[in-house]
């Protein structure tokens, strides 16, 4: 337990990993619950936004101190909590997406995004839209195969060709 003038502030640790921190001074007692997977996207978006060119400063919103980070920032959609969507369309976002990312973006249309499609894309997506846009290479044969949901999938005015 550590001491900052009136405040008391106690760090647990649950079985299921959930951190909490408890602030306490002589009137008030506030419980800030931060899952570990909240800061693990909380992360990954920050890697994401970080490899990117945003000349507009579209993403600089994107603070972990904000009260529901990363659901309260821009184009990042949640559902229960989690992220499930990221849409950034026509944003001059730029630069190769890394193949090593976490994210997947759904709808970055009219960007200037280069490098491969991503091909490890999350099984519950509905659409894709990565259209006009820069990528190139081939299209990873999972992409189609990967979600049973997926009803549309948007690659046009790209560099991209499809796997022989």
């Amino acid at each position: 337990m550590r001491n900052l003038d009136n405040f008391s502030i106690r760090n647990y640790k649950s079985v299921s990993m959930d951190c909490s921190t408890v602030v306490e001074n002589s009137e008030h007692m506030w419980l800030v619950q931060l899952r570990a997977d909240t800061q693990d996207e909380i992360q990954a978006l920050n890697a994401f936004k970080l490899s990117l060119h945003d000349p507009l400063g579209a993403l600089t919103g994107w603070e972990p101190s904000t009260l529901s980070a990363p659901c309260d920032w821009r184009g990042v959609s949640c559902y229960n909590g989690r992220v499930s969507e990221l849409r950034l369309p026509r944003l001059h976002l730029s630069d190769a997406l890394s193949p090593q990312s976490r994210i997947s973006p759904t709808y970055v249309a009219g960007n200037y995004l280069s490098g491969e499609i991503p091909g490890d894309l999350p099984k519950n997506l509905r659409f894709i839209d990565l259209s006009s846009n820069s990528f190139s290479g081939d299209i990873p044969k999972n992409v189609s195969s990967g979600s049973q949901l997926l009803q549309l999938i948007n690659l046009s005015y790209n560099r991209i060709s499809e796997e022989h």
